[in-house]
């Protein structure tokens, strides 16, 4: 199992097809399709169904989905830590706030860490709690 088969997984399931996954990572269609085939052969099991009405996640696919994003959310950290401890500047964080913090509290902070920590990049989510979450549980935010 590689990380780009994983990938590959993930983004079938943020775009719904594969062709729209294939064109959002600028592959082709035919390699999205043989990296998925080589995912289904290492887990050994079908991850996908194609019918008429498109692609829909087996069970085993939806238990894996959930797993990747995880397991690339930790991956794409740990990248990004030995890059820091090496020098590089490529770091980001992500948070979520809600619309009042956005509003009344982020904006000093943002400057302070901005001080702190100057070749960070800040990716910012607003939403409440139940909107956001799945993100922070994902390790998609920081």
């Amino acid at each position: 199992m590689k990380d780009h088969q994983l990938r590959a997984l993930l983004r079938v399931a943020e775009c719904g097809s594969i062709r729209a996954a294939a064109r959002v990572m600028n592959l082709s269609q035919s390699a999205l399709t043989r990296a998925l085939r080589e995912l289904e052969a290492d887990v050994g099991a079908q991850l996908l169904a194609r019918s008429y009405r498109g692609i829909e996640f087996t069970p085993a696919g939806t238990a894996l989905l959930k797993h990747a994003r995880l397991a690339l959310s930790i991956l794409d950290k740990a990248v990004e830590e030995v890059r820091l401890l090496r020098g590089g500047v490529d770091s980001h964080v992500a948070i979520a706030v809600t619309p009042m913090a956005g509003a009344l509290v982020l904006p000093r902070v943002l400057r302070e860490y901005a001080c702190l920590r100057p070749d960070t990049e800040v990716r910012l989510t607003e939403g409440l709690l139940t909107q956001v979450l799945p993100d922070l549980i994902e390790g998609r935010l920081d």
